[in-house]
């Protein structure tokens, strides 16, 4: 008798957390599907697949190099087995006028072909329905409660920003949102353990930024923020011997993920990556000549939109400064947001992922933190106005 009974309530806790998170999936996938499916055809879709079509280890035409530095390899490896797995052909890819119109070549067919685009907008969605799970348990580590993980991920699901702008684009976003995810929460998760800078765990942090990366260079303010982390944490010689393996495991990963980078040794992988940087930066070129250039204050109203609470959220954030999983957390968040607010010069929804994220859980993480103090008598409300 004595010993069925916690195998019974294990029973029971295994069947709640199902039913939770059948319940979160059900409501979460079904705002981003809406929101991916719903978006019109893009006319650079039809780079994106003529990206995939070509293998990452093929460098036989000046595009086929074009391709590997203009983005990383990652999502090209997973969408191209998605669609193989599937047996999905992408087949011919119409070639784009550019001097009509997007109606024009909507009208003309010159539109992507849609069933190989609207598999990878479905993966899209299962992708970023994972970043979410990984809030959700993390949410459910922190706060002790399963609610808590819907109160995280409802900032970045309901706003359009993620389904519309990452699910629906079939590039590398999505991706990056599931590596900012799990990044996040395997920090937290390590921070709390006695010895949150071990050798193991530094070096799955290197694995996991440097697939990151690998995703989209951007995610290169992960590789920052976990650094700054073990700068402050570590101690005496650790301090110097755990960013080098961090930094060595990060970049060691980004290279056997690139093919482009494998090329004339070390020297060969520090010019390709060169050349990437170079074609970043003519990327922003080009954006300038067609878009033009925004004015810092159309750039703070893009990025910012609620700017009027972003007080509000400072000093909601501010006053969970003493919790324990603050420090990972602040790290993470600020990294993204000014790091990101530093280089968004477009109107691209997409771009403010990074931003929707780094706000959105901060501010979610801190709010639900002073709402359970007030909840259980730690903390009066005129404490906290007080500062």
């Amino acid at each position: 008798m004595h010993e069925t009974m916690p195998r019974a309530n294990e029973t029971d806790g295994y069947l709640k957390t199902a039913l939770y998170l059948a319940v979160f999936i059900l409501v979460y996938g079904a705002i981003l599907a809406y929101y991916a499916f719903s978006l019109p055809p893009a006319l650079d879709e039809n780079g994106a697949l003529d990206r995939i079509k070509r293998s990452p280890t093929a460098f036989d035409t000046p595009d086929d190099y074009f391709y590997a530095i203009d983005h990383p390899a990652l999502f090209h490896w997973v969408d191209r087995a998605i669609l193989a797995a599937l047996r999905v052909p992408i087949g011919d890819i119409p070639k784009l006028n550019l001097n009509e119109s997007y109606d024009w070549n909507v009208e003309h067919g010159r539109i992507a072909p849609r069933r190989p685009v609207n598999v990878l907008r479905a993966a899209n969605v299962v992708t970023l329905a994972a970043a979410l799970l990984m809030l959700f348990f993390l949410a459910r580590f922190l706060f002790g409660g399963y609610i808590w993980g819907f109160v995280v991920a409802a900032p970045l699901a309901i706003p359009t920003t993620l389904g519309t702008g990452v699910g629906g684009y079939i590039k590398s976003d999505a991706h990056l949102a599931f590596f900012f995810a799990l990044t996040l929460y395997l920090w937290v998760r390590f921070h709390y353990a006695a010895r949150p800078t071990t050798f193991l765990r530094v070096i799955i942090m290197g694995i996991v930024i440097g697939l990151a990366i690998s995703a989209k260079l951007n995610a290169g303010l992960l590789f920052l923020a976990y650094l700054a982390y073990l700068v402050i944490t570590a101690r005496g010689v650790d301090k110097a011997w755990v960013s080098l393996v961090f930094a060595l495991t990060a970049f060691t990963v980004f290279v056997a993920v690139n093919p482009v980078l494998q090329r004339g040794g070390l020297e060969g992988a520090l010019a390709a990556i060169a050349d990437m940087f170079r074609q970043r930066q003519r990327t922003y070129e080009l954006h300038r000549q067609w878009f033009g250039t925004m004015t810092a204050a159309d750039r703070i109203l893009f990025m910012f939109p609620q700017w009027y609470l972003l007080a509000i959220f400072a000093l909601v954030v501010a006053h969970a400064r003493r919790e324990r999983w603050f420090l990972p957390v602040i790290l993470w968040s600020s990294f993204l947001i000014i790091g990101t607010a530093l280089t968004v010069e477009q109107r691209f929804e997409r771009y403010l992922m990074p931003i929707d994220f780094g706000l959105g859980v901060a501010v979610a993480f801190s709010a639900t933190a002073i709402f359970r103090r007030l909840r259980d008598g730690q903390v009066r409300l005129i404490d906290l106005l007080k500062g």
